[in-house]
């Protein structure tokens, strides 16, 4: 898979990581953000570009896809990220 990079929302103190793996025979990251800041971070937003047809989404929602940049918003448990704390996302690729 090629490169991926991210943004994350402006009013947000997150630090984004990410790994990439397969899942079977699709490409796949794995998206790790931190809350860096002393108070809780609700819906949160990250602008994600990696090459490829997203095939499918896990802990998150893909909100707008255009061409190889899609809008991932926290969904159910990982909407929300307590102070000091980290919620992970998954996005797999055809």
């Amino acid at each position: 898979m090629g490169s991926v990079a991210f943004r994350a929302s402006s009013d947000c103190n997150l630090d984004v990581s990410a790994s990439a793996g397969w899942l079977g025979e699709r490409p796949c990251i794995r998206i790790t953000l931190r809350n860096t800041s002393d108070e809780v971070v609700d819906s949160w937003n990250v602008m994600v570009s990696a090459p490829g047809t997203l095939a499918g989404i896990v802990d998150a929602r893909c909100n707008a896809v255009a061409a190889t940049c899609f809008h991932v918003t926290g969904e159910g448990r990982t909407r929300t990220i307590p102070p000091g704390g980290a919620v992970t996302f998954g996005m797999f690729f055809e």
